[in-house]
């Protein structure tokens, strides 16, 4: 990061805030103009789903866009021998997955195998075309693709069909536009890459028209491809109103953990999972169905691309953004226009100078509460909250949380907390409570604060002075009832030193201690290769690590 170090805590602290879940004048959002504004590039959060305030669920139309009225397309089948040529996969009914349509679907196999359709047209025509597929395996990266040719002429030397989650998920490949002559034409999808292809359950020719998603009557994504549901075929989405039946997900990066993000609705009282995923927003040729608090950037603005490594599977990157420049007010007049403090409000769309659409994810802007760095003991007294948000906390239903910043390493030294103890909580005494930070607390800051808390790993000791026998404090990873696998050679007196040490501990902590020194260890010890030592302590095995290693802090906005 190229800022002073006097300036750290104040980038953290202006990036760290959680995601904006309730309107009030006591901690109102940031404007999407604002340096360091958050955006994405997907169409649905978990807050889409349910009202702020009320609980409520939230519905979402699909209507029919009025330009593609005269829209039509063509199915061609993959049923039968008399519908397609092939090589040497498998034709496939009631006997092999779920879902397609019709009678059937062609299963391909191995390498240079190939599905052709023979279909005629009365003109000459340009028209997109597209599969619906299903790709179940995560061989080959998760991706699947072919050669894709029209009257042996090729079109797409890697024409993707990527992992669709399940062999009984059906999705559309990406539309094509391809030319036809009048009459006869040949189009060809041939396996050369790898040993086998995707399932084909037809071929489409020409698009259905596309669908505007409203969620409480804002537009929020054009579907263009159409929507159906992805175990299932003949639903029609055009006039339906559905409300999202679980949380919404966006895509994360191993193949088994919706690679597509995932919508599931209910529909006619059954949960299903939509063929689009969560969408890559895309309003390219339906601007004028956009509200008018949408910006067309042009003057060099730069995304940073962020993601997150919460769970085991973290975000693909390139979904989430900051702006820190923020926007130019005299350059786009519209900021004016956008109110930063009504959840109801329309969202706020951009389309970056590089044609990414991109949508604003407002966050809170925090009441003042805590100095400068150079504050006097007056100013900083002055500038912290004395109930912490309690009185907040009140007025919007007990929707806001505590406003107090969370203490790190960027700010321990100037960062004053309320001392009342009903600070965050004004209806009764909370005390001090204990949080075991394992995954499941870790993730509950995630799903109910949507903080980003990260348990720091991978932390290297290479001097002298981080070896357990000099340094003032060692930390140990504690294996419990294990025999340790790689114990270290050591002298009697450093392992009695160690033991000593161990017995004498407070730390509360059964699987991560701190042991304070420096131990009485035998020289012969003292040496850069015993960094890391092991050590067998009763019945289990303690191994020393970094002294920082799994401490955990808040990274919200970095």
């Amino acid at each position: 990061m190229d800022l002073p170090k006097s300036s750290h805590r104040e980038y953290f602290r202006r990036n760290s805030n959680p995601k904006w879940d309730a309107t009030s004048q006591n901690a109102r959002s940031d404007h999407p103009c604002d340096p360091y504004s958050r955006w994405r590039d997907y169409a649905y959060t978990k807050h889409d789903r349910l009202d702020t305030v009320t609980d409520d669920y939230l519905y979402t139309t699909f209507e029919q866009a009025p330009e593609d009225s005269d829209s039509t397309f063509t199915i061609y089948q993959a049923d039968s021998p008399e519908d397609i040529t092939f090589n040497k996969g498998t034709i496939r009914g009631a006997d092999g997955s779920s879902g397609f349509s019709g009678d059937g679907y062609y299963d391909m196999s191995g390498y240079d195998d190939f599905i052709q359709f023979n279909i005629s047209v009365a003109e000459d025509v340009d028209v997109p075309i597209s599969f619906r597929y299903a790709q179940g395996s995560s061989s080959y990266n998760g991706n699947r693709p072919c050669v894709l040719s029209v009257n042996d002429d090729t079109v797409r030397d890697v024409y993707d069909f990527s992992f669709s989650d399940a062999w009984s998920y059906w999705i559309y490949s990406e539309m094509v536009t391809v030319s036809l002559t009048a009459g006869f034409n040949t189009i060809k999808l041939l396996v050369r890459d790898q040993n086998g292809g995707p399932n084909i359950d037809f071929l489409r020719v020409g698009s259905p028209p596309a669908l505007l998603m409203k969620t409480n009557g804002f537009l929020r994504h054009v579907a263009k491809n159409g929507v159906g549901v992805v175990n299932g075929w003949g639903f029609d989405f055009t006039d339906q109103t559905v409300y999202f039946k679980w949380n919404l997900n966006v895509v994360e990066g191993d193949l088994y953990r919706y690679p597509y993000g995932r919508l599931s609705v209910n529909v006619t009282d059954e949960t299903e999972y939509l063929d689009i995923g969560n969408p890559k927003l895309d309003f390219d040729g339906y601007e004028s169905h956009l509200p008018s608090s949408h910006f067309i950037l042009s003057n060099g603005e730069v995304f940073e691309d962020t993601s997150s490594d919460l769970y085991d599977y973290p975000m693909v990157k390139g979904q989430e953004f900051v702006l820190p420049s923020g926007l130019d007010r005299t350059l786009y007049p519209v900021c004016d226009t956008i109110a930063s403090h009504e959840v109801s409000s329309s969202p706020v769309f951009a389309k970056t100078p590089e044609g990414k659409w991109l949508q604003w994810s407002p966050i809170i802007k925090l009441e003042t509460n805590g100095p400068s760095m150079n504050a006097s003991p007056g100013e900083k007294a002055g500038n912290t909250l004395i109930d912490g948000g309690g009185e907040a906390f009140l007025e919007t239903g007990e929707k806001l949380k505590c406003a107090n910043v969370a203490r790190s390493f960027e700010n321990e030294d100037t960062c004053i907390y309320s001392t009342s103890s009903t600070a965050c909580s004004p209806s009764r005494e909370l005390g001090e409570v204990v949080i075991d930070m394992n995954q499941t607390s870790v993730t509950a800051f995630y799903e109910y604060g949507e903080k980003f808390v990260y348990a720091i790993r991978g932390l290297a000791m290479e001097y002298i002075d981080q070896h357990a026998c000099v340094d003032v404090k060692s930390r140990w990873e504690v294996e419990l009832d294990t025999i340790c696998s790689s114990p270290t050679s050591l002298a009697t007196a450093t392992s009695a030193a160690l033991a000593d040490a161990f017995a004498r501990s407070t730390d509360p902590n059964t699987l991560l201690r701190d042991v304070y020194g420096p131990f009485a260890c035998a020289p012969e010890d003292v040496t850069l290769d015993k960094l890391g030592m092991q050590i067998q302590f009763g019945a289990d095995c303690y191994t020393h690590v970094h002294k920082d290693y799994k401490n955990v802090y808040d990274f919200s906005g970095w």
